[in-house]
């Protein structure tokens, strides 16, 4: 697979640069040229030259070897341009992205969306997409590392199926999001509004989520594990079979307030506080407002 993707790339690079490659072609061409002379120049080949005994089989000789160093030197060149041209390109859809930062239109938006697919794409997961305008934007499939979404707007936004590893969410609106079968590892998550959204199968992993609203919200099938939630609120929301594994400061009249709890897990400590009417295997519960 690597060296399919190898090769693919080296085209690439040569279908870019296919002017070095017609050049090297063209010496090609000449040293077989001046070969197929060689035979039939027996004068020049006679006479030799800084004490050669035939200067011209030296000369054809080095060209040859012109040939290859040629056709390395091509791809080399080929290869540190275009990552040259990658890196500026990079630095330019920053530069765009700051540019939009602050600004609370739809314009702003689009212009942000299309620089934070097309940095991911080239491979770059670390974006400043703090104060960025992103309501109602369509963001699926992320991949993002120690991204910053201080006071970002995403709002009805989808961005669903996403993996955000060590990102910074202080003051971030995602309510009425769609964050379907997202993961979230090692991310900090303070005051955030996650309310009436779309959340199912989404897991937080090693997560500090501190002070964020989940009201009214879809986590069936989610999961918490060994997560901080200080001051969490999960009234009203639907949390059928949601696991909250090895978790710290879960509130429990928020849980208790749950419009759904069957077939959640939580951690033994938790037993004697919840309004548990039967449990299941692997420490999973049912509560009494189930049973209504």
């Amino acid at each position: 697979m690597i060296l399919k993707n190898t090769i693919k790339l080296l085209v690439e690079y040569l279908k870019k640069y296919r002017w070095l490659l017609i050049i090297w072609v063209i010496f090609v061409l000449f040293t077989l040229f001046l070969t197929f002379l060689y035979d039939r120049l027996p004068l020049i080949i006679h006479k030799g030259l800084f004490g050669q005994e035939s200067f011209y089989s030296g000369f054809i000789t080095n060209m040859y070897n012109t040939c290859l160093d040629f056709l390395v030197l091509t791809i080399v060149v080929a290869v540190i341009t275009k990552i040259k041209e990658k890196k500026d390109s990079m630095q330019r859809y920053h530069e765009e992205i700051e540019n939009c930062r602050h600004w609370e239109e739809a314009e702003a938006t689009y212009k942000i969306r299309a620089r934070l697919l097309e940095l991911n794409r080239m491979g770059d997961k670390e974006i400043n997409l703090s104060q960025c305008y992103l309501r109602k934007v369509i963001l699926k499939r992320l991949d993002l590392v120690k991204s910053n979404f201080k006071g970002t707007n995403l709002s009805y936004a989808n961005i669903e199926e996403g993996i955000f590893n060590e990102c910074t969410f202080l003051g971030t609106m995602l309510n009425n999001t769609i964050a379907r079968k997202d993961e979230f590892k090692k991310c900090t998550i303070k005051n955030v509004k996650f309310e009436d959204s779309n959340i199912k199968s989404t897991k937080f992993y090693d997560c500090i989520i501190i002070s964020t609203n989940f009201s009214n919200s879809d986590l069936s099938n989610a999961g918490f594990y060994n997560c901080d939630l200080q001051y969490c609120s999960f009234e009203n929301c639907n949390l059928e079979r949601t696991v909250f594994k090895n978790c710290k400061n879960l509130n429990i009249d928020s849980l208790n307030k749950a419009k759904k709890l069957s077939y959640t897990y939580v951690d033994k400590d938790y037993y004697g506080i919840l309004e548990i009417t039967g449990k299941t295997k692997d420490n999973r519960f049912r509560t009494s407002q189930n049973q209504q």
